[in-house]
């Protein structure tokens, strides 16, 4: 299935359903399998998010911690995700800690190490450019 042709891109804004995403989700767990059986760090930093089922854990403004939903649309500084609840949040990536679940493991991302393009990210070679405070509290 692809998303273009469902028309899931069109207007996100207005009356999308968490439902429609579910078969998105779906997808991208097929992908993301064959991306975890590769046992390469560096591809799952490279991976696309689009589909996944983010939690935010940690995060500069109090009140998006604990927002759980599909990742509808990444762009270079924000994740916008569909809720069980049928509304679509921006959430922007500076300054917030993302963690999904995937085969009995928890993954972390920082959001400000995501912070570029998601089509450039597959071409950058990944540094650690920032200490992780995140684990320095």
């Amino acid at each position: 299935m692809d998303a273009e042709l469902l028309g899931l891109f069109d207007s996100l804004d207005v009356h999308k359903m968490y439902s429609q995403f579910e078969p998105l989700y779906k997808l991208w767990c097929a992908y993301f399998s064959s991306i975890h059986e590769c046992n390469n760090s560096e591809r799952i930093l490279k991976a696309d998010y689009h589909g996944c089922l983010l939690l935010v854990v940690e995060a500069d403004n109090p009140s998006q911690i604990g927002i759980c939903g599909i990742v509808v649309r990444e762009t270079r500084q924000t994740f916008m995700l569909i809720t069980k609840q049928d509304r679509v949040l921006t959430i922007p990536k500076q300054g917030t800690v993302f963690q999904f679940a995937f085969k009995k493991k928890i993954y972390t991302l920082f959001g400000n190490s995501f912070r570029f393009q998601p089509s450039l990210r597959a071409k950058k070679s990944m540094k650690n450019r920032l200490p992780i405070p995140y684990f320095l509290r």
